[in-house]
């Protein structure tokens, strides 16, 4: 068995008591997991599970958005959600989806601009 231990902490609020935690992994994952501690304790990286819930403001904080461009984006359908009463709801899935989609939208945009640059023989 390979150990390897973690801290848990909250991405979005004051930091939360730190918990060792002792987890089973295959032995080439050991590299990945303390990877992903490293990202986690830095200022860079946030782990998020793809079938958790975000607001849409912690959507925003992903996304390096504002929560208003995030509404917009709801209300015009880009991206996916679900109500709680009156709350929205964006499942981290969702919005790997749709920044899928906006990548393959700007290679679509960037190949247009080459073919238009080819045809006119710009460089």
């Amino acid at each position: 068995m390979v150990r390897a231990v973690a801290g848990q902490r909250s991405g979005y609020g004051p930091q939360e008591e730190l918990v060792s935690v002792t987890v089973q992994v295959p032995r080439g994952s050991v590299g990945k997991v303390h990877q992903l501690e490293k990202l986690e304790s830095g200022p860079g990286a946030l782990v998020i599970g793809m079938s958790e819930e975000l607001t849409p403001n912690e959507a925003a904080r992903v996304l390096g958005v504002s929560r208003t461009t995030i509404m917009k984006r709801v209300d015009r359908g880009e991206i996916p959600f679900r109500r709680v009463g009156t709350h929205v709801r964006i499942r981290m899935a969702s919005i790997e989806a749709y920044l899928a989609a906006e990548r393959q939208r700007m290679r679509e945009g960037m190949n247009e601009i080459n073919r238009i640059s080819d045809e006119l023989g710009l460089e």
